[in-house]
């Protein structure tokens, strides 16, 4: 055994024994040398706080609007809080009433897309169309289009089950 190999099995005896008195040797004396002082008392701190904010707790009234805001919670959803929706999140308000026309008109074309951006990691390729980054093959929405290729200046669409491309060209933002 080298000289250095001697001086680390010395070293880790050393260890060994400190962490043997550590964790033995203050408790074999007397049992309780472990437990800090004034435990007990602490202990019956906390018993009388808990009886105390028990009894606070069953002191408390309920107000008409906290009640509404339980039974609420507790309902069940009567329908589903997510959109299905295609169109791009903006900080504008929803439509109103009268936009109910151009609404219909516009939903039943081919949905808008916006192809804003490009992105390169290496080999990866991805664009940014509406806001979402899309690699080459991911879905868009539900409605069975997929990023068909991806370059610096275009993205093509695909549709599945469909030969029919839609090309979206780089929209600069002002």
């Amino acid at each position: 055994m080298s000289m250095r190999e001697k001086w680390i099995v010395a070293v880790m005896c050393l260890t060994l024994v400190y962490g043997a008195h550590e964790l033995l040797g203050k408790s074999v004396g007397t049992g309780r040398a472990t437990q800090p002082p004034g435990r007990d008392a602490s202990l019956e701190e906390v018993r009388r706080f808990a009886e105390e904010m028990s009894r606070k707790a069953g002191e408390q009234v309920i107000s008409d609007a906290d009640r509404h805001v339980i039974a609420q919670a507790l309902a069940p959803w009567t329908e589903d809080p997510f959109i299905a929706s295609l169109r791009p999140l903006s900080s504008q308000p929803g439509q109103r009433q009268g936009d109910s026309a151009r609404a219909a008109a516009a939903s039943s074309g081919p949905p808008a897309f916006a192809f804003t951006g490009f992105l390169r990691f290496g080999e990866t390729r991805m664009a940014i169309i509406n806001g979402m980054e899309y690699a080459r093959g991911e879905a868009l929405g539900t409605d069975g289009l997929y990023v068909h290729s991806i370059s610096e200046q275009r993205v093509v669409l695909g549709k599945v089950g469909s030969a029919h491309r839609i090309v979206l060209p780089l929209r600069e933002m002002d």
